[in-house]
């Protein structure tokens, strides 16, 4: 959950809005900044469901009291350990929170299965577009130049919240380690080798194995 910014310095900001965490509420929340998220778990649904809407609605008095408005396209609900059952809902000041399969969070795709394949696509798709840039800068720099562009261009992506979406199934894995060959491969000039081979060269392990 979103809330508008505040234009001040982040001391002052984070001051501001710490007694959020003094709210009594059943649910718990977690603050980063201006984002707010509110979590629940149990074994009953109906509880759980009933404790967030309470509980919002408790944190949507304090935003306005504090005259800060909540922003509606930032507000997302997902349930994690089912399948997704398409008519669960949150009923808050008049308006239906769908549930969805998947929640961005600070950047990480977090999807209802917990599987974050998702997140991987998107986060191949974003390297492998570094990479055709990185293949056309690659003939025009020196090696020293090359391995710094790989290390802080390429494989800096791979480097944030690893311990989250790193334990992903087989088959993103294996993705991940098709876009980190294809970067060796551009900065060695070498499309013959083994993903292995490459990974000896480099001084280096895979992604997975690196972020452990």
């Amino acid at each position: 959950m979103g809330t508008t910014r505040i234009t001040t310095k982040p001391p002052v900001f984070n001051i501001f809005i710490k007694d959020v965490s003094l709210i009594n509420l059943d649910s718990e929340i977690c603050n980063f900044a201006d984002d707010n998220t509110l979590y629940s778990c149990g074994h009953d649904l109906q509880e759980i469901v009933t404790n967030l809407e309470h509980d919002l609605c408790k944190l949507l008095e304090w935003f306005r009291n504090n005259g800060m408005v909540v922003n509606p396209r930032k507000v997302q609900l997902m349930f994690l350990g089912m399948k997704i059952n398409r008519r669960l809902r949150l009923n808050i000041a008049r308006k239906k929170i769908k549930a969805i399969d998947y929640v961005k969070l600070l950047g990480i795709e977090i999807d209802s299965k917990l599987m974050f394949r998702k997140h991987v696509e998107t986060l191949c798709c974003k390297v492998n577009k570094k990479i055709t840039a990185f293949f056309r800068l690659n003939n025009f720099i020196s090696t020293k130049q090359s391995q710094a562009t790989y290390n802080a261009v390429i494989i800096s992506n791979f480097n944030y919240c690893p311990l989250i979406w790193m334990f992903c199934n087989k088959g993103a894995d294996k993705q991940i380690d098709k876009t980190h060959k294809r970067a060796l491969q551009i900065l060695y000039k070498d499309h013959q080798s083994s993903f292995e081979a490459l990974l000896t060269r480099n001084g280096n392990n895979s992604i997975h194995v690196s972020n452990l």
